[in-house]
């Protein structure tokens, strides 16, 4: 499932496989940013944790609805996988500097 925030802000975290039970903050999003489009893409567990900061509005496309859209306008799946490619150049980034 994938979401995109309508209203609050919300924090992201990863496991540090350095340190067991400990958690990197990855960053911090608000209106109008997403999340939860690389399980949605790659079919894979959620590599992430979402936690809101106070209260957080969202809307929610499920894996169905997000394959008719691909098939409607092939150009969304493109579109999404480039920016998985910049979410994970991100994550490594946050995690090496962790």
């Amino acid at each position: 499932t994938f979401y995109v925030i309508r209203s609050g802000r919300v924090k992201v975290f990863t496991s540090d496989v350095r340190h067991p039970g400990k958690r990197i903050e990855l960053k911090e999003m608000g209106e109008g940013d997403f999340f939860g489009e690389v399980s949605l893409i790659t079919d894979r567990p959620r590599t992430a944790t979402v936690v809101a900061v106070g209260e957080v509005e969202v809307m929610e496309l499920g894996r169905a609805d997000f394959e008719a859209i691909c098939r409607q306008y092939p150009e969304v799946r493109k579109t999404a996988e480039d920016y998985l490619k910049v979410r994970v150049r991100e994550a490594l980034q946050a995690i090496t500097r962790a």
